[in-house]
C-alpha cells in the first residue's frame, strides 16, 4: 500500500498572526464578569434546585410555586432590562440623529441619560441571564432526560 502524503493545512492568516490575535482576544476578554455570572448562576441555581428537593420531601405545591417564582421573576426583569435599555439595541445616538427641535443641551442631557439608563440596565443582566439559563437547564431535564 502507497503511504499517503500529509499536507500541511493552509491557512489565510499565518499561523503567528493568528496566535497573537487569540492572545489579544483573550487579554481582552472580562473575566472579572464572567466569574460574577458564574457566582450569580451557582447561588441563583442552588436555590432553585434547592426548592425543587423541598417540594419532592414535603409537597408538589412548592415545586410549582418555586417554578411559577422564577419565570415571573425572569419575566418581570426582562421587562425591566427592556425599559430601561430602551429597547434591545446597544447604539446611542449622535447629536445630529436627535430632533431638530431640541436645544443642544436637550440633546447632551438625553444622551448622557441615556448612558446612565444603558449602564444600570446592564446591572440587571447579572441576575437576569442566571435566571434564563436556570430556566433553560430546567426544561432541558425536562423534555431530555
Amino acid at each position: 500500500m502507497a503511504k499517503k502524503k500529509h499536507r500541511k493545512r493552509k491557512s489565510f492568516i499565518p499561523e503567528s498572526e493568528a496566535k497573537d490575535a487569540l492572545k489579544k482576544s483573550f487579554s481582552e476578554f472580562n473575566w472579572n464578569l464572567l466569574g460574577r455570572l458564574a457566582f450569580y448562576f451557582i447561588i441563583i441555581f442552588g436555590l432553585y434546585q434547592l426548592g425543587l428537593k423541598l417540594g419532592e420531601l414535603y409537597n408538589p405545591i412548592i415545586i410549582t410555586a418555586v417554578v411559577v417564582t422564577y419565570v415571573i421573576a425572569t419575566t418581570i426583569l426582562s421587562a425591566v432590562f427592556i425599559i430601561m435599555n430602551r429597547g434591545v439595541s446597544n447604539d446611542i445616538p449622535t447629536k445630529e440623529q436627535l430632533r431638530d427641535d431640541m436645544s443642544d443641551e436637550e440633546k447632551e442631557k438625553f444622551i448622557t441619560d441615556l448612558i446612565e439608563s444603558k449602564r444600570k440596565a446592564k446591572k440587571i443582566l447579572l441576575v437576569l441571564i442566571p435566571l434564563i439559563f436556570t430556566l433553560l437547564f430546567d426544561m432541558v431535564y425536562l423534555f431530555f432526560l
